[in-house]
């Protein structure tokens, strides 16, 4: 007994020193303490930057960090950007850092500062010509960033408008010629810009969202750059060593990253030639092995991280997941025999036509992919009878982008137009909604975490990351220390002992990682 209660001391004693740290406070000019304040340490030298958050009482506290010196900062929307040089930690000292935030009161800097849906609830204009701005320029590139740096008069904001609609990605689905405009029409839309963008314009006031509090607050969000240059990872999957890998929508690189080490690893991916790969999902099989799909060239890569190769070129199909005791790749569309590479393609009765990926076989292999090009369902797809059964949102014009099967059996997808997270669940087969706090809130895939079954997205235009208790309805927000992060799926480390997940920053070139403390 004596043997048990020293051993329990002693992990308790060496759990709370958290040696090799930085802890300290964060205060205004006043004195008065500030909760929810970003406090970031980059080592030199390193890709890696980790963030915490200031608690309710204004504390921060680093978990372990490498030895060595650090550029520390601390910044929070309202506030100036404050930072601290050659900080050093060492082995077995706490470093004691504390910061006093001075007030912010420079239009243009509280611009930098704003999340879009901060600039949007903060210029002069109804609800529904902000959300014609969130939902229609939050696309392809981010817009709503973009748009905060450029002044045009009705007549060039029309032409811009028109440049849209030639080049938008949407106009490649089977079936549309061009976007479809919500909340207003394009007329509406240039008017609205030249109002709050035009050449002589005001910067507005900004709104900042409330800070984060309690559990909040209880994260850890470490950024990793991407070493290439112009990196634009798509997408982000986690193998069973906690190795990150993703894939590039606009060169033909498959990636991986060991958090242990920071070391990143990229292969070069065979070229289709003459076509950009557009690469869009991918998924790790229970053998390990990464599938990568591209949508732009129009196939699916299998690559073998044992051997650090490609294995598989598949033309003009489409995998979600593998079933290892059929020896099937199964997608929505098809099904192909790992053995001989035969590809059996499935003939529906009525139309599938959708955009992109994000689709789902579940173990009986009905297929499921989201119908948001002409009406806005989930769509159940019968390979055997060629059945296609859809479901409409109970939100019209909700336009769910992506989906995903969850570990309860149920369907979870974002909804793009509407800006919610929902689910179809498959045993009464009915859509349940879940409100996001956010009204701008432009959604695009959910995730289901298989160990607590908590759901998690990512708001575009508050770049927060949002976890879903569908038990309890309760949504908790991690918002993210770098703005334009453009994340689209959620994915979950299985060798993490605490609830890790993994975004990807296509906006900047890097892969996040959240963990739960």
């Amino acid at each position: 007994m004596v043997a048990r209660f020293m051993w329990m001391w002693l992990a308790f004693t060496v759990s709370t020193s958290s040696p090799n740290s930085i802890a300290g406070f964060v205060r205004d000019a006043n004195g008065k303490t500030l909760n929810g304040v970003f406090v970031s340490a980059k080592r030199d030298g390193s890709v890696a930057t980790t963030t915490v958050f200031s608690d309710d009482a204004g504390k921060f506290r680093f978990p372990e960090l490498a030895q060595g010196a650090y550029v520390v900062t601390a910044h929070a929307g309202g506030f100036q950007f404050s930072q601290r040089s050659n900080v050093a930690v060492k082995v077995g000292k706490v470093t004691k850092l504390n910061f006093v935030l001075q007030v912010e009161s420079r239009p243009a800097e509280l611009l930098k500062q704003s999340t879009g849906s901060e600039w949007l609830a903060s210029l002069p204009g109804t609800v529904e010509q902000k959300l014609s701005l969130a939902k229609n320029c939050d696309g392809c590139h981010h817009n709503v960033y973009q748009l905060r740096d450029y002044r045009f008069n009705k007549d060039d904001w029309t032409k811009i408008i028109s440049a849209m609609e030639r080049i938008d990605v949407i106009g490649e689905t089977p079936g549309r010629s061009s976007p479809r405009w919500v909340h207003g029409s394009k007329d509406d839309i240039a008017a609205y810009l030249a109002e709050v963008q035009g050449p002589d314009i005001v910067l507005p006031k900004i709104q900042f969202s409330p800070r984060p509090t309690g559990k909040a607050t209880r994260a850890v969000i470490t950024e990793y750059e991407i070493p290439r240059g112009n990196a634009v990872p798509h997408d982000v999957y986690v193998d069973a060593q906690g190795n990150a890998w993703y894939n590039d929508f606009k060169a033909d690189y498959l990636g991986k990253l060991n958090p242990k080490t920071g070391e990143f690893k990229e292969y070069k991916l065979p070229s289709k030639a003459g076509v950009h790969p557009g690469s869009e999902e991918m998924f790790i099989d229970p053998d390990q092995n990464i599938w990568i799909g591209e949508r732009l060239a129009k196939r699916f890569l299998r690559f073998d991280p044992k051997q650090e190769e490609v294995t598989g070129i598949y033309d003009n199909a489409k995998f979600v997941r593998v079933d290892t005791q059929r020896g099937v790749a199964l997608g929505t569309e098809n099904q192909m025999d790992l053995k001989t590479g035969e590809i059996k393609r499935y003939q529906y009765k009525s139309s599938i036509a959708s955009y992109g990926n994000g689709y789902a076989v579940d173990a009986n292999g009905m297929g499921y992919m989201p119908g948001w090009t002409h009406e806005s369902v989930i769509r159940m797809l019968n390979p055997e009878t060629g059945d296609v059964t859809n479901f409409p949102t109970p939100t019209p014009d909700a336009a769910p982008r992506r989906l995903s099967l969850g570990a309860d059996n149920n369907i979870w997808f974002g909804e793009w137009y509407g800006g919610k997270i929902g689910e179809l669940d498959l045993q009464t087969k009915k859509i349940k909604e879940y409100a996001v706090p956010d009204p701008f809130a432009v959604i695009y895939q959910a995730n289901m975490d298989p160990r607590n079954h908590t759901v998690w997205s990512y708001d575009w235009v508050s770049d927060r990351e949002i976890q879903l208790d569908p038990k309890t309805g309760e949504m908790t927000e991690y918002p993210m220390p770098t703005l334009d992060v453009e994340s689209r799926r959620t994915a979950f480390d299985p060798s993490a002992s605490s609830p890790t997940m993994w975004i990807h920053d296509a906006g900047n070139g890097k892969l996040i990682r959240i963990q739960l403390q």
